[in-house]
């Protein structure tokens, strides 16, 4: 079915091509009319041929997703040399993905070994996917080792909180402390995906993490609990830099408290693209009427510019 999509576009976009050169030649005759409406016909053949073009490059991907999903190892090299694509592959190889659940995850689990970077990176997220337990081991040991690349440490924190397997909080808990940044980090991004009280008193106890991106994660999360007991370390970290402070400042304003929704609007002005970007979204996933008025205005100042 993929391939007959693919020699569909293919068609389509021949059939278009020679509609072009057909209204190119109809333009060139002395008849005014005839020119005006083989003007308007060249640009909808024209369009109409990019567009087919589009198709079937999008149908080769997918065709080509399908066709190396029923060969892991043609899969795995696709991935190594850059050939793999995610958005145009990524629709059927999730279907891949469920129909044969046990093999495909042992074969995701054993490409988290290879020497590729990209494989592992490509293999630590889709395991995420699965929500399968089978993957936590394997995950747990890219997340730990410090000789792994941020992508797949990163990677395998995302897949260890989608997974959702409680049994794993008391394993990360104490990963809170690891002497790596970016351990610290991944862990404390896994743990975001879970609610729980004692996870919320350890994202408390890392507000003071030397490290801006740990601070930061765990600002951004304590919002989410919807805990009070979080307002004082909260508004302490508003004298934070500025990523740690805007993130603060949304869990502030998700509390409710004025000072947070203060220090996001005043986050509009600044000139670290990250922060602003922060802020903007944050204010309008607030929709209050301050927030709104805030957004109201800043549009007004940035059209007079």
């Amino acid at each position: 079915m993929r391939w007959l999509l693919v020699v569909l576009s293919i068609a389509y976009t021949l059939f278009m091509s020679f509609i072009t050169i057909i209204v190119i030649g109809l333009a060139i005759t002395h008849d005014e009319t005839l020119q005006v409406l083989s003007v308007v016909a060249i640009f909808a053949a024209v369009t109409g041929t990019i567009h087919g073009l589009g198709w079937v490059s999008q149908s080769w991907n997918i065709a080509r997703g399908q066709n190396a999903a029923g060969n892991f190892d043609q899969l795995i090299e696709d991935v190594r040399q850059g050939r793999f694509v995610f958005g145009s592959n990524l629709d059927y190889l999730t279907q891949w993905l469920r129909s044969d659940k046990e093999s495909v995850v042992k074969k995701l689990i054993k490409a988290l070994d290879s020497p590729e970077q990209s494989v592992r990176v490509w293999s630590s997220h889709l395991l995420g996917q699965k929500g399968n337990t089978d993957a936590t081991e394997a995950l747990m040991a890219r997340l730990v080792d410090n000789n792994e690349a941020r992508a797949v440490r990163f990677g395998a924190a995302g897949s260890l909180g989608r997974i959702g397997d409680p049994n794993i909080i008391d394993r990360l808990l104490p990963m809170t402390s690891h002497p790596t940044d970016d351990v610290r980090y991944s862990v404390v991004v896994a743990l975001s995906y879970f609610r729980e009280p004692r996870i919320f008193e350890a994202l408390l106890a890392l507000v003071d993490d030397p490290a801006t991106e740990v601070r930061a994660e765990a600002m951004s999360t304590l919002g989410e609990y919807r805990d009070v007991r979080a307002v004082i370390p909260l508004l302490r970290k508003l004298e934070d830099s500025e990523i740690v402070r805007v993130k603060a400042a949304l869990s502030l304003a998700t509390l409710g408290h004025a000072a947070g929704l203060d220090a996001l609007i005043s986050s509009l002005n600044s000139d670290n693209a990250d922060v602003f970007e922060f802020a903007f979204d944050g204010l309008q996933a607030i929709k209050t009427p301050e927030a709104q008025a805030a957004l109201d205005d800043w549009y007004k100042r940035y059209q007079q510019e």
